[in-house]
C-alpha cells in the first residue's frame, strides 16, 4: 500500500513541475521586436475616427521563429529578410480576422522583419 501512495505522490509531483516548467518557458522565451510603423492613406480620404489595428512581432530566440501578429490592415505581406538583404521565409495572410504568422530564420545572424499592406508599413530589426 504504502508504494503504490508513493508512486501516486510522485507522478503527481512530476505532472506538476513538468506544467509549471513549460509554462515558465513560454513565458521567458518570447521577446518583443520592436517595430516602427508608418501609415499611409494612399491617396484616400483619412478616416477620422481611431483606428484599432494591431502589429505586433516576437522572436522565439531558442527556436529562431518569429510570431506576428496582425488584425486590421487588409491583406498583408510578412518577410524575414537576412543580413545580406535575402528573404528568408515570407507570408501573405488577410488580417480582415486577428491572425498570427509564424516563420522561421536560418540560425544566429542579423534579421528584420518587415510587414507591409496597402496602407501600412512596419519594420523591426533584431539578432540571434
Amino acid at each position: 500500500m504504502k508504494k503504490i501512495y508513493f508512486t501516486i505522490v510522485m507522478l503527481a509531483l512530476s505532472i506538476c513541475s513538468v506544467s509549471g516548467m513549460s509554462n515558465r518557458f513560454s513565458d521567458d522565451a518570447k521577446s518583443r521586436i520592436e517595430t516602427e510603423i508608418k501609415i499611409s492613406t494612399g491617396g484616400l480620404d483619412v478616416d477620422r475616427s481611431i483606428s484599432l489595428y494591431t502589429i505586433e512581432a516576437f522572436l522565439f530566440p531558442a527556436t529562431g521563429i518569429v510570431e506576428v501578429n496582425l488584425s486590421d490592415i487588409g491583406m498583408a505581406e510578412v518577410y524575414v529578410v537576412d543580413s545580406n538583404n535575402q528573404i528568408v521565409d515570407y507570408d501573405s495572410v488577410n488580417t480582415d480576422i486577428p491572425s498570427s504568422v509564424y516563420l522561421s530564420t536560418n540560425g544566429s545572424g542579423n534579421y528584420y522583419v518587415v510587414i507591409v499592406s496597402a496602407t501600412h508599413y512596419a519594420e523591426g530589426a533584431f539578432a540571434i
